[in-house]
């Protein structure tokens, strides 16, 4: 279960960098300036099935250090567990304010839990 929680540790930390990245391209115009009025749809990666990926990523992150403590650190569970209800919670109100300011917002892309929520 070590290597599983290291190996998901890494994967996590991967796509949550690439999200970043995402979204800092998101905000750069036609001559390479940065624009912070502009907001943009997030494309690619994994953003195909979710609006926040880089919550989705903090969450497993997360789950990556119970898997790594064998789920027997209650510090570790404890912050676990507040990060994942604030990473869910404020990847609903994203993921709301995505569906009503894009009209073109995908359908099925949920919002932090592919498939699911």
């Amino acid at each position: 279960s070590y290597f599983l929680g290291v190996c998901l540790f890494f994967w996590g930390t991967y796509y949550q960098n690439k999200s970043m990245l995402t979204f800092a391209s998101l905000r750069k115009e036609k001559k390479n300036e940065y624009n912070p009025n502009n907001h943009y749809i997030p494309h690619g990666h994994l953003f195909k099935w979710v609006s926040c990926l880089h919550y989705l990523c903090e969450i497993l992150i997360y789950l990556a250090f119970c898997i790594v403590f064998q789920f027997s650190n209650l510090y570790v569970l404890s912050v676990t567990l507040f990060v994942w209800s604030n990473q869910i919670s404020s990847s609903l109100l994203v993921h709301k304010w995505y569906r009503e300011n894009f009209s073109e917002y995908p359908a099925t892309r949920k919002a932090v839990i592919p498939y699911i929520l």
